[in-house]
């Protein structure tokens, strides 16, 4: 451990090529931090044209997105996803975010992916950081990093347009402008960005095409008050709206097509408010934090309109409904024909609405003594409100119906409070062996209300009068850590540390009373690893293995009645283990690689044994959505051209391997997702006196189709949506800065 964490990182030449991060809560460099860590500049992240935080992946190993569109994306870190709250923790700056509370309670399906322009870096901690970072890292921690106002008048631009191969065309552009307003006292920073994704995907029942794209608009707001040397307070406003459709196609027919009988639109606002205080008091500096968030969700889900269907002229179901348990005469079916085609087309729609304050209060000793120490407070308040439903759509274009016609209607409260106290400290006992040790309180409440406003009988849902139900738990989760920096080249590490996060209560129609409540789950994590420097910073490899034991886990069932509605349960346990590795070189001036690979296995360690839950994985069984192998490389080339010109090109890939949406082999609903490996490339020219560069791209260079996320159930009426990384797209881009 060094220095308390600041806000300014230094570059990679000021620090001979290493990247000074704050993950610890302190500054150091990645090399001389004893814990598995990958960062990725802003310069890295505009060379490479990440423009969300899904768009990392190849420079990060055992990093994947189990991603359905901009609503509805998982982060997986070292093979440990499941349903619930997040696995892994996504902070913005020093703010916390987690996803929309969703009628499954399925918060960690939604990330927020907010823009990632004028980024400093973003910092991914793989392992569980759950003593400095809470119950949102179970497996890791994901932290986005904005620059801050500056002294400095300076502003940037940039735009670019392409065109989807098979779909429709997509633009982007953004800009910065940073204002100092009183000498060494206040700043101002403003980032203003319109997007839109393009769509490819096309319904051909309803015959309309390159459906699935996103237009976000939004920007955010900085100001930085330094009022005297030893204090600095910033503030932050941010905010984002993403108005599009649901870009899924029909695994099994053709590529890239669906036969939905409904649109599919979405619209996904957040808005993230924030006041950082920093105050060096000497021999220690206090860190007072203050954040609000807001997230409302208004997509579709689902199309039920099959499933419903699947009731015309089944004798069984109108004898149970219509025929009062005799078999319906020819009149009476044919009555219940024309009402279960008046049922449809319809969709699932839930409407989610999630915000609360959050606030973090700590204190870290300054410079390196003895014991380096992190203590500190953490509280927030999540309230989720949910209106969920079918509603109906115009059977020939598809359109949602505006007012809403409800086929059946619930609304559900989830209230989730949360306090911590945590400390961290490293004792230093010689110059090259340091131990580490963490402990974590958090105690968790929670309930959750929630109550049927309108039937429907096709899906055996009942009006139910409003009910709550409440759980809470405490405890305490730790941490070990060894160091040993053999020289200033290389830096052994072993550690050991826990990761949990909070149980719950279903509210789901027609779930027995028993299943309402799950208890949290939590995992151990054992990790070696080694990180080495070479060529004076210009060459770096480092190497971890880990093994994770994860216990009473959090896992999907369904019930009997009812079948579309999924819930929480607790069964089983699993292990995941494997290796990382990554490499950098930069042979030459203006030439650099990178690389980095995973190899792991995550598979369950004994059955889940419940049944309650349908189709219930068993021991052996991998973990969905994990594949065994991750690999990405990328590499960047400047060379001088003329006279202050520079053409710049760049490359990347990412290899994620194969993996399946669901446990069991013999579940009729396990799918494969194929092994992909998608290819980008950039190329342009660069004027540094001027400050502008022009460039080409090509994302997705050799068309690939892949499928990052799979859902089937019974409400999807069998059929097995997936969603996939845009085809080929080419553009042109400008920039330019002042």
């Amino acid at each position: 451990m060094a220095a308390p964490v600041s806000d300014e990182s230094a570059s990679e030449d000021e620090t001979g090529g290493e990247i000074v991060v704050t993950a610890l809560k302190r500054d150091s460099t990645i090399q001389k931090t004893p814990i598995t860590i990958s960062a990725v500049t802003g310069e890295m992240l505009t060379r490479a044209g990440v423009t969300d935080v899904t768009g990392i992946t190849q420079a990060v190993p055992n990093l994947v997105f189990v991603d359905g569109g901009s609503d509805r994306t998982r982060v997986v870190i070292r093979g440990i996803q499941s349903v619930g709250e997040p696995t892994v923790g996504v902070y913005y700056d020093e703010t916390a975010v987690t996803g929309a509370v969703s009628p499954g309670n399925d918060a960690g399906l939604s990330t927020p992916r907010l823009k990632l322009f004028d980024v400093q870096r973003v910092e991914v901690l793989r392992g569980p950081q759950g003593t400095l970072y809470g119950s949102g890292s179970m497996a890791g921690t994901v932290r986005i990093l904005f620059n801050k106002p500056t002294q400095k008048l300076e502003g940037a631009v940039e735009a670019e347009i392409g065109s989807i191969d098979g779909g429709s065309s997509r633009h982007d552009v953004q800009g910065m402008i940073n204002v100092p307003i009183i000498s060494d006292v206040l700043a101002a920073r403003l980032v203003l960005f319109d997007a839109n994704s393009g769509g490819f995907i096309d319904n051909t029942r309803l015959n309309r095409k390159n459906t699935g794209s996103a237009h976000s608009q939004g920007g955010r707001f900085l100001v930085r008050f330094t009022p005297t040397d030893s204090l600095t307070i910033d503030a932050s406003a941010n905010y984002q709206k993403t108005r599009g459709e649901t870009g899924q196609y029909f695994l099994d027919g053709p590529a890239l097509k669906n036969t939905l009988f409904i649109q599919m639109p979405s619209v996904d606002k957040s808005e993230l408010y924030n006041v950082t205080a920093r105050w060096d008091l000497g021999p220690v500096t206090a860190t007072a934090i203050a954040s609000y968030a807001d997230r409302k969700i208004n997509n579709t889900s689902g199309d039920t309109s099959q499933l419903l269907l699947g009731n015309l002229n089944n004798p069984a179901v109108c004898q149970r409904l219509r025929g009062n348990g005799s078999p319906c005469s020819p009149e009476t079916q044919a009555t219940f024909n024309a009402y279960v085609q008046s049922t449809t087309p319809a969709a699932i729609t839930p409407r989610l609405d999630t915000s609360g304050p959050s606030a973090e209060l700590r204190l870290s000793s300054n410079g390196r003594q003895f014991l380096d120490w992190t203590v500190g407070t953490y509280y927030s308040k999540r309230n989720g409100d949910v209106t969920n439903g079918a509603t109906m759509a115009d059977p020939l274009t598809g359109e949602l119906i505006s007012p809403e016609i409800y086929l059946y209607k619930r609304v559900v409260q989830d209230k989730l409070e949360q306090i911590a106290f945590f400390g961290e400290g490293a004792a230093h006992i010689t110059s090259k062996l340091t131990f580490t040790g963490g402990l974590r309180y958090f105690k968790y409440d929670r309930s959750v209300g929630g109550q049927t406003l309108k039937g429907f009988d096709l899906l055996g849902i009942n009006v139910q009068p409003y009910a709550i139900t409440s759980s809470s738990d405490t405890g305490w989760i730790s941490k070990f850590n060894a160091a040993y920096q053999a020289n200033e080249k290389i830096l052994f590490y072993a550690s050991a540390s826990q990761g949990y996060r909070p149980g719950g209560v279903n509210q789901v129609l027609g779930l027995p009373p028993e299943f309402a409540p799950y208890e949290a789950d939590s995992l151990w994590n054992y990790e070696v690893g080694l990180k080495t420097s070479w060529f004076n910073n210009r060459l770096n490899f480092n190497i971890d293995a880990y093994r994770i034991d994860w216990d009473n886990m959090q896992v999907a069932g369904r019930t009997s009645t009812g079948p579309g509605f999924s819930f929480i349960s607790n069964a089983g346990a699993a292990r995941a283990q494997g290796i990382e590795a990554e490499f950098s070189a930069r042979p030459l001036q203006g030439l650099s690689f990178q690389a980095n690979a995973s190899f792991s296995s995550s598979k369950l360690s004994e059955d889940q044994v419940s049944s309650a839950i349908v189709a219930a994985g068993r021991k052996g069984n991998r973990i969905p959505f994990t594949p065994k192998v991750t690999m990405g490389a990328s590499a960047d080339y400047t060379a001088p051209i003329a006279n202050d010109l520079n053409m710049t090109a760049h490359v990347d890939l990412n290899h994620v391997g194969q993996s399946y949406s669901e446990f069991n082999p013999t579940n009729i609903f396990r799918r494969n997702l194929p092994a992909y490996t998608l290819t980008n490339v950039r190329f342009g020219i660069d004027n540094e006196s001027a400050r502008w560069g022009i460039y080409v791209f090509a994302n997705n260079v050799f068309n690939k189709v892949t499928v990052s996320y799979v859902i089937q159930t019974a409400a999807t009426g069998g059929n097995a949506y997936a969603a996939s990384a845009a085809p080929r797209t080419v553009g042109l881009g400008v920039r330019s800065k002042f």
